[in-house]
């Protein structure tokens, strides 16, 4: 049986207050503002997630004027709250969310009370993207990643759930996702979906996937980047699932399982680019692929070890010397 609380946080005859970074979870009411003795106003409430609350937010005791006004956001980007009955959808981002991609912020404003409005609600619990060394928190992978107190070394942690981002990694970081099974990158089949350009990158615990495989995309793709690690990932539904390009050099691809796309693994090398070498690909699950499990094309020195390669359109393994362009271009 769950124990509720009567109220998480009481306010009474409070104004120009400040409540934010709380977890209000299983009350009766999440937070209540009691009218009865003062009003209670201007008071800003953000930053706070409010879940499994029989009423996340009450007024009580208030006459039949207008209720007073009190803040339940801190403005764009920073955002509001988490309110766990908000079943808006985050498609578009911006002041007025009348702009193209996401920013982890609903689409819709929360409605409170008369008056009173979340603008901004967040549409995944406050804290579910964290940056460790540094404490904050962040609404999307991207801005934690382009923050500029976060700095080469730092890790960036995931919390469950469904991220629709393309993100790029340009920082030496480890990006380390909750659970691998519930830990979720999403995007369209012609969106690369994680893209890593610097050396020392560490990728772990995410489930990477489109909805089918028919665009060149890739879940993971490696350009110029070297000494990275990408583990325990599941990618399905990419034309690629990993793939390393351009000079990526002495990366470890280990304990992923890549299911259900064109291509398992691709390596390769352009005529007029650096070499792709010194790779290891150790212990991946790679099966039901439509076509090739592995592809090394024009690169040297790999190692391919402990691998389980089944049921894969094509080749298992398949080590070419020469590229055949008309197929490999539409790898680009």
């Amino acid at each position: 049986m769950l124990f509720r609380s009567e109220t998480g946080i009481y306010v009474v005859n409070s104004s120009y207050g400040r409540v934010c970074d709380n977890e209000i979870i299983c009350n009766r009411v999440g937070i209540e503002i009691d009218l009865s003795v003062g009003l209670s106003k201007n008071n800003s409430i953000y930053h706070n997630n409010l879940m499994n609350n029989t009423a996340n937010a009450r007024f009580t005791a208030y006459p039949s004027s207008p209720l007073p006004m009190n803040n339940w956001d801190d403005g764009y980007p920073n955002g509001g709250n988490y309110w766990g009955d908000y079943n808006g959808t985050d498609v578009h981002s911006g002041p007025f969310q009348n702009q193209t991609g996401t920013d982890g912020i609903g689409d819709v404003q929360y409605a409170v009370g008369e008056n009173n409005k979340d603008s901004y609600p967040l549409i995944r619990p406050y804290g579910s993207i964290r940056n460790i060394n540094t404490a904050l928190a962040y609404l999307t992978i991207q801005s934690a990643i382009n923050a500029h107190e976060t700095l080469n070394g730092h890790t960036i942690t995931v919390g469950d759930g469904v991220y629709h981002e393309s993100i790029v990694i340009n920082k030496t970081l480890a990006l380390i996702g909750q659970n691998r099974d519930s830990t979720i990158l999403e995007m369209e089949p012609e969106a690369n979906i994680t893209t890593i350009v610097a050396g020392n990158v560490t990728l772990s615990s995410f489930t990477i996937r489109s909805p089918h495989n028919a665009a060149p995309s890739n879940g993971v793709i490696l350009i110029n980047a070297s000494y990275c690690t990408i583990q325990d990932i599941f990618v399905t539904g990419k034309f690629v699932a990993v793939k390393l390009d351009r000079g990526s050099c002495n990366n470890l691809i280990q304990n992923n399982l890549l299911r259900d796309n064109q291509y398992g693994i691709f390596l390769r090398r352009r005529p007029t680019e650096e070499m792709v070498y010194g790779n290891v690909l150790f212990n991946n699950t790679i099966v039901h692929n439509f076509w090739n499990g592995i592809e090394l094309a024009r690169c040297e020195r790999n190692v391919v070890e402990a691998n389980t390669l089944a049921d894969n359109g094509g080749f298992g393994l398949e080590i070419r010397s020469e590229e055949h362009t008309s197929e490999l271009q539409s790898l680009a």
